[in-house]
């Protein structure tokens, strides 16, 4: 059985709260990856192709928002099973 998932790399200047967020084209939320105090520094997520509800969802474009130290940043990503 071949799992879909993918790993999200990011990076934050600072210590404090981070939320990782998957949304889709419509812009409903998908799962929130993350939701954490996390260190400065270089970090890593994992995606499992899911949503909240555990279902997995259907290939195609979703949004992936990163929000941490009042900032929010929002990247483009496809989903290809």
């Amino acid at each position: 059985m071949i799992r879909t998932s993918t790993t999200i790399a990011f990076s934050i200047p600072e210590q404090g709260e981070v939320k990782l967020t998957i949304y889709n084209l419509k812009g409903q939320k998908v799962k929130e990856i993350l939701n954490s105090q996390l260190h400065k520094g270089h970090h890593k997520a994992i995606w499992d192709g899911r949503d909240s509800k555990d279902n997995k969802v259907s290939s195609g474009i979703y949004f992936i928002s990163l929000k941490s130290g009042g900032k929010v940043s929002t990247r483009k990503a496809m989903l290809m099973k």
